[in-house]
């Protein structure tokens, strides 16, 4: 279903209850949210060149380059971790290929696990802002 229509409107709408526990918990935790952030690169595979990611999470620090990471919550109709689909895997191309930090938060493999999926989001934002503060004092970024 494209975007903007009333169809892919009210299945954006229905996931509310699913991505807003997510960014209220990241949001506690001192993060910067932004749901569906625009983002455009001419080397995307969409026909527009844009992506628009469930969330977007910024770390501004003084002493370090900002960090920004996307994420991506993935129910069924993305298949899982291990079998994604293949419009799964042409998004996850398109952040590998432009060099953007994502996270994939798959609904059907934390139910699996047992995990709840807004404490699992925010362990693997921490990761990631971790491994970010590494790379910047062993200085690999600037």
């Amino acid at each position: 279903m494209p975007r903007g229509t009333k169809a892919f409107n009210k299945q954006k709408e229905g996931d509310d209850h699913k991505v807003i526990p997510i960014m209220q918990h990241l949001t506690r935790l001192g993060y910067k949210v932004f749901r569906e952030p625009t983002i455009e690169n001419a080397n995307f595979s969409t026909n527009n060149k844009v992506r628009r990611p469930d969330l977007k999470v910024e770390v501004k620090d003084p002493e370090l380059p900002p960090f920004e990471i996307y994420l991506e919550l993935d129910g069924n109709v993305h298949g899982n971790l291990v079998w994604p689909t293949e419009n799964t895997m042409r998004r996850n191309g398109d952040y590998e290929r432009t060099n953007r930090k994502y996270i994939i938060i798959s609904e059907e493999d934390c139910k699996f696990h047992g995990i709840d999926v807004e404490k699992y989001a925010a362990i693997r934002i921490d990761e990631e802002f971790s491994k970010f503060k590494s790379r910047f004092f062993v200085g690999l970024i600037n």
